[in-house]
């Protein structure tokens, strides 16, 4: 038995109107799509200004440090380096220190670094902690000259490697060359201001990208001491 004229009536009825829903909800994740992305190149600008106004650098070195963090770090990373998410105060969770988080900065937030020192870090990202126990850091140098102002949690493992999970050039665009040939591991005392974040990337295949300590000049350090030392190959 055939439909009744209503009963055909009615399908035609649904189907076009499911047709005309169906168009109209892909319009509308269109237009929504739209609005987001548009959202998002309009915070995007905002936190490139926002670092070109905090390090005095330009706009295309602004948006290289921004564009770093965002293949570095998660979008909640990101977040948490522009608007300072990490609270104060808290336990680091960390297997190799023990201590409490100050702050985290980066290039939207400055720190407490001097820009220099705050750029070896990749976004010139870094968290603020204080030593709640002595802690062994490890670097590498020449053999007269066992201090400097970064280091790792391990102990290097070779020149070849150290420069390139540490980005070390040979010679820095100023002209300084930085000798490698002896691995250190230097005690660094409780109650000590450390800074923890991802070495910054140089050039060709100085990746960075491992993590990285600073220690600002920590040979004016009380209780600092030299444990270990031997040749770096």
């Amino acid at each position: 038995m055939g439909k009744s004229y209503d009963e055909q009536m009615d399908g035609q009825y649904v189907g076009t109107m499911g047709s005309v829903y169906k168009e109209g909800a892909d319009k509308i994740a269109g237009q929504q799509w739209q609005y987001a992305t548009a959202d998002a190149k309009a915070q995007r600008d905002a936190d490139v200004q926002h670092i070109a106004q905090n390090w005095g650098v330009s706009p295309e070195t602004a948006s290289t440090l921004y564009d770093t963090m965002t293949v570095v770090h998660t979008t909640a990373a990101i977040g948490g380096a522009v608007y300072g998410m990490t609270e104060a105060g808290s336990v680091l969770d960390h297997p190799n220190i023990s201590g409490k988080v100050l702050g985290e900065y980066s290039a939207v937030k400055p720190g407490p670094l001097d820009r220099d020192m705050a750029l070896t870090f990749s976004g010139a990202r870094y968290k603020e902690v204080v030593l709640s126990e002595d802690t062994l850091l490890y670097r590498a140098g020449v053999a007269d000259s066992p201090f400097g102002q970064y280091f790792s949690f391990e102990k290097p493992n070779g020149v070849v490697q150290t420069r390139v999970d540490k980005a070390l050039l040979p010679v820095w665009p100023n002209g300084a060359a930085s000798p490698l040939d002896t691995s250190f591991g230097i005690k660094i005392p409780s109650g000590t201001k450390v800074y923890i974040g991802e070495a910054g990337y140089q050039n060709g295949f100085y990746l960075g990208g491992t993590e990285q300590v600073a220690v600002p000049k920590p040979w004016e350090i009380p209780g600092v001491e030299i444990i270990t030392k031997g040749p770096l190959k």
